[in-house]
Formats: C-alpha cells, sequence, structure tokens
C-alpha cells in the first residue's frame, strides 16, 4: 500500500487487491479520504431518491431533539415520503428525547399525546409503582428547541417508516421500535437489538459523582388477540427480533452498498 498527502488535506491510498493464494490482482485501487472538521449533531438527513430519505439518529441525547426536528423538516421540505430510520448503534439515553421524537415518528391521527412503554419501578418498602410514558408535542429535553413536534403522517400523504437496527440499538432505541411496531406496523430490517428494558435513577453525590441505579423495567405496547393494547412484552435479556426474511448483516458501508438499505428499499416497494 501507498500513501500518498496532498497539500489540500486529502490522502490518497493506493493498495493492490487480495485475490487468496497469496495473489494480488493486476490493477491498482485508489482510496481519497478528506480530512473534515467534527460534528456534534446526533442526527443526520440523507436524500436517498426523490422519495425516499434516510435518517440517522446516533444518540437520544439532549442535543437530538433539535437535530431530529431539522432532518423531518428538511425531509418533508424534499418532497419524500418514505423514511429509513437508522438505528444502529444507539445505545439510548434521555426518555424525554424519545417523547418528543415518537411524537414525528407515529401513526398519530388525532395529534395527541400516545403511550410508549410502561414503567414498573420501585417505590420503596417492597412496593412497585407503574406509570405510562407518552409521546410529546413539546421538547421537554431541551428549552431552547423552537420546533414544536407533530406527525409526519399527517402531513405526508402515504408516509411509511422502515428502521434499521442492529446489537447496538439499545434502550430508548429499543422502546422507539416497540412503538413504531405497533402503531405504526412498522418493518424492521438488521439483526437482533441488545435487550436494555430497565431503567435507572441518577443521584448526585457530594463528590460530584453521579451514582446510576437500575431501579424500573420497561414493556412495550403489544395488542391481545382481541386487538386491545396490552403491556406484557419486556425487551430486557431478549431485544427485538426483525422480521425473519428480513434479517440481514449490515456493514460500515455507503448506503448506496448497504444491505440493510437495499432490504429496506424492497421492503417500500422500490
Amino acid at each position: 500500500m501507498r500513501q500518498i498527502v496532498s497539500e489540500h488535506d486529502e490522502v490518497m491510498f493506493i493498495v493492490k487487491k487480495y485475490i487468496g493464494n497469496n495473489e494480488y490482482s493486476d490493477g491498482y485501487y485508489g482510496f481519497l479520504m478528506t480530512k473534515q472538521l467534527p460534528s456534534d449533531r446526533t442526527a443526520y438527513y440523507y436524500k436517498y431518491t426523490d422519495e425516499v430519505g434516510i435518517i440517522k439518529v446516533l444518540e437520544f441525547s439532549e442535543n437530538t431533539t433539535i437535530d431530529f426536528a431539522e432532518c423531518v423538516n428538511t425531509f418533508i421540505n424534499n418532497g419524500n415520503k418514505k423514511l429509513i430510520l437508522d438505528l444502529r448503534n444507539n445505545g439510548g439515553g434521555n426518555s424525554t428525547t424519545l417523547e418528543y421524537m415518537a411524537q414525528f415518528l407515529l401513526n398519530n391521527p388525532k395529534d395527541e399525546a400516545l403511550p410508549l412503554i410502561k414503567l414498573v419501578s420501585n417505590a420503596g418498602n417492597g412496593k412497585q409503582e407503574s406509570n405510562l410514558v407518552y409521546s410529546s408535542k413539546e421538547d421537554y429535553a431541551n428549552s431552547n428547541n423552537p420546533y414544536t413536534a407533530f406527525p409526519i403522517a399527517n402531513r405526508v400523504s402515504g408516509f411509511e417508516v422502515v428502521v434499521l437496527c442492529n446489537s447496538g440499538s439499545a434502550s430508548a432505541s429499543e422502546a422507539l421500535i416497540g412503538a413504531l411496531q405497533y402503531y405504526n406496523n412498522a418493518q424492521i430490517v438488521g439483526t437482533q437489538t441488545y435487550g436494555k428494558g430497565v431503567a435507572q435513577k441518577v443521584f448526585v453525590l457530594s463528590t460530584g459523582d453521579y451514582l446510576y441505579v437500575t431501579n424500573g423495567t420497561y414493556y412495550v405496547p403489544t395488542a391481545d388477540a382481541s386487538g386491545k393494547m396490552v403491556w406484557e412484552k419486556c425487551i430486557h435479556g431478549e431485544g427485538i427480533t426483525p422480521t425473519a426474511e428480513n434479517t440481514v448483516a449490515d456493514r460500515l458501508v455507503s448506503y448506496s452498498k448497504d444491505a440493510c438499505t437495499k432490504r429496506a428499499m424492497e421492503i417500500l416497494g422500490y
């Protein structure tokens, strides 16, 4: 391999392709790498086709809400109708970010708060308390967010979402996937998610350190035989399994060469 550094902060790697049996191809392959400034964004939009847009969410942090809202607005302004939501290697984070993002994504004709998860937590003295966490138009994670959440499906005719996930998708990511499966009947592509269905309470110590105490388990909505919503599915230790025929291995490649994206496009009818 030979490395060439240019005056424009670009690096060209010249390599031969290994073809096995200690042999290499006759031709050379060049890879150009360009230096870019680091970004603190946690959600990115990609226009994949005229009708399909991709939103990649890295985490559920306080900054994610504004980034995600901007991605949604770009998605709509570009005339996209179908969304590929990439949650691969998203380990979750802030539950209020989950509430805000869900308001955009869920099939919600009345634009109301919808239950996302049921949280069963320790109330002390051997008692438990049960609370539902709802989607929200307001961003309680970031008071500087100028955007109010709204259901994309109410503004985009034929809106449909397919989710990409893998073993790095955990916690709030899995909660969002569970809600999308229930409300949108969303198809899931990729590999088994991590399986983190517990919640932590944070205590600030006198030293300034943080103590995280696991004190709750959450459940995602499913339908019983009559179609009624029930809270019986806990994904902790199990994760979410993509539909069998949709399971493909994910690789760190561009979306144009990504097997998961290709399968998602097939599901969307392209």
